[in-house]
C-alpha cells in the first residue's frame, strides 16, 4: 500500500504539482461563473422570485425555528447588504458564490495535495461542479439557504 501511494503522489513527477495555478483558480471562477448562469436564467429556481419575496424569506429564516437556529447564511446576507447598499436577493447571491468560489478553490487545493496532477484536478472539480447539490442548488423546492 505504501509502494502506491508514494508512487502515485511521485513529488519529481512534472506534471504533478502540490500547489495551486492560476489555471486551478480560472477554472474554478469559471465553474462558479457556469453555476450562477444555470441557477439565474432557469425559471425554476429561487433567484429568479422578486424582492419582497426575498425580504419576507430573510425574515422567516431569521424568527423561525428550525431555520433561526443556523443564523450564519442570514447574517452574511444582512452584512453583505449593509455594507454594499445592495437588495436581498444580490446580498445573497453575493454571499452564496463567492462561498462557493472559495469551495471550488479548497477542492482544488485538496486535490493538489493528494497529488492530482492538473488535468484530474480539473476533472475533479468539473464532477463536482456538476453534481446536484452545487449545480441545482437554487432549484426550487431543492434551494438551500
Amino acid at each position: 500500500m505504501r509502494t502506491i501511494l508514494e508512487n502515485s503522489t511521485d513529488s519529481q513527477s512534472p506534471a504533478v504539482s502540490r500547489r495551486l495555478t492560476s489555471g486551478d483558480l480560472g477554472l474554478s471562477l469559471l465553474l462558479t461563473a457556469i453555476v450562477l448562469c444555470v441557477n439565474l436564467f432557469m425559471p425554476v429556481t429561487m433567484l429568479t422570485e422578486d424582492d419582497t419575496l426575498w425580504n419576507t424569506r430573510l425574515e422567516f429564516r431569521e424568527t423561525e425555528r428550525p431555520f433561526s437556529l443556523r443564523p450564519y447564511t442570514s447574517a452574511a446576507t444582512r452584512g453583505v447588504m449593509s455594507v454594499l447598499g445592495i437588495s436581498t436577493r444580490d446580498a445573497f447571491i453575493t454571499t452564496q458564490y463567492s462561498l462557493l468560489f472559495a469551495l471550488f478553490v479548497s477542492f482544488a487545493c485538496f486535490l493538489a495535495q493528494l497529488g492530482w496532477t492538473k488535468r484530474r484536478r480539473a476533472l475533479g472539480l468539473v464532477a463536482l461542479c456538476l453534481s446536484f447539490p452545487i449545480l441545482g442548488v437554487h432549484f426550487i423546492p431543492n434551494y438551500t439557504w
